[in-house]
């Protein structure tokens, strides 16, 4: 089931004998059946993000024969307004999205062999723009950037594995093909202008790319296991990677340089998830283990050009004493100084077991 985004209705589908898709008004409690009956079997259910439209993915089974149906449907009536044709009767649709802006939706399918497993459409009308006919077997994966003008997708071939579209028209603009071995996940920065990419393998496992014309812009090979996940702070500026294995599974990056931040140590399996908090100061990431599998993280910007020597200095003592988790003395010299820093690293000294004090001590 799922949630409009305007939190005005809930569409829902079930499985077994009495499938049924339903549209609630979330505040009313009233339905409409959109569809009954033990031969839909109900896969996929996405709003588009000014909640118009709903799409749905279902597994239809008549004589005897299992065939997937996809539908576009009006978000506030619950009118079908188009069956969408185009895929492979016998395959299963396994990833549904509409684009930020509602315009377009894409389709795609987990088969093996078919050149028709990519297909981007109208997201009002349900209308075929086009077949993205590039990936030769089943898609992993794809991305929509956030400003709706690009789709990245990524299949199981080694050849074409990654190709980054025009999000209106579905012309390829480029193929990604700097990975050694399959790409498994995809995401876009906030802004639109990078995507970074994540494949299986030790070596060019994690790549950033120009989001708008699919130039590499560097190769973040400190990763030694296959990358799990990839996740843009809200503010651009970082972007947190998760890997398979014990040892450097946890990584923050310059989200504009790729240049390695820290990489972070507590986790002693994969990642599975990495979420930052909407201002960008905390993020939390959840492992596969059966301790510390959840840590929050909290993340402070110190930009070392815009501090004087003075403070520069009384920041390495207050890193020092928190490392060692010491107390340290402020006298009247270093509380001017103090009050004369940012806010944000204001909080970070008073985050350390400060004593303001008149005297050194």
């Amino acid at each position: 089931m799922v949630f409009s985004p305007d939190n005005k209705l809930l569409a829902s589908g079930s499985k077994g004998t009495k499938n049924k898709l339903i549209l609630w008004n979330v505040k009313t409690r009233k339905k409409i059946e959109l569809l009954s009956g033990p031969e839909n079997d109900v896969r996929k259910l996405v709003f588009s993000s000014d909640s118009k439209f709903l799409a749905s993915s279902l597994l239809t089974e008549a004589n005897n024969h299992i065939k997937n149906s996809l539908i576009l449907w009006n978000g506030k009536t619950g009118e079908m307004i188009k069956r969408l044709k185009g895929h492979k009767d016998s395959c299963f649709i396994n990833h549904l999205e509409f684009s930020p802006n509602s315009k377009f939706l894409v389709s795609s399918l987990f088969a093996k062999k078919d050149k028709n497993n990519l297909i981007l459409w109208d997201g009002k009308t349900g209308e075929k723009i086009k077949v993205l006919n590039l990936h030769n077997t089943g898609i992993v994966t794809f991305r929509f950037s956030p400003n709706s003008n690009r789709i990245a997708s990524t299949s199981f071939e080694k050849k074409n594995d990654s190709i980054l579209w025009n999000g209106r028209t579905g012309e390829k603009i480029k193929v990604l093909d700097e990975h050694k071995n399959n790409v498994i996940t995809l995401e876009f920065s906030p802004d639109s202008q990078l995507l970074a990419s994540g494949s299986l393998g030790e070596e060019n496992n994690l790549i950033l790319w120009n989001g708008k014309t699919g130039e590499k812009i560097k190769v973040l090979n400190v990763h030694n296991k296959n990358i799990k996940i990839l996740e843009f702070s809200p503010d651009n500026k970082l972007l947190a990677s998760g890997s398979y294995g014990e040892k450097n599974n946890l990584i923050l990056w310059n989200g504009k340089t790729g240049e390695k931040i820290k990489v972070l140590n507590g986790h002693r399996n994969y990642i599975n998830t990495i979420a930052f908090s909407p201002g960008s100061n905390y993020f939390v990431s959840i492992s596969n283990e059966e301790q510390n599998n959840l840590i929050l993280w909290r993340i402070f910007y110190l930009d070392s050009a815009a501090l004087t020597p003075q403070q520069i200095i009384l920041l390495s003592h207050v890193y020092w004493a928190a490392k060692h988790r010491r107390k340290i003395y402020l006298n009247i010299k270093n509380c001017k100084i103090f009050a004369k820093l940012d806010p944000n690293i204001q909080k970070l000294i008073d985050a350390v077991n400060v004593t303001y004090c008149k005297k050194k001590v």
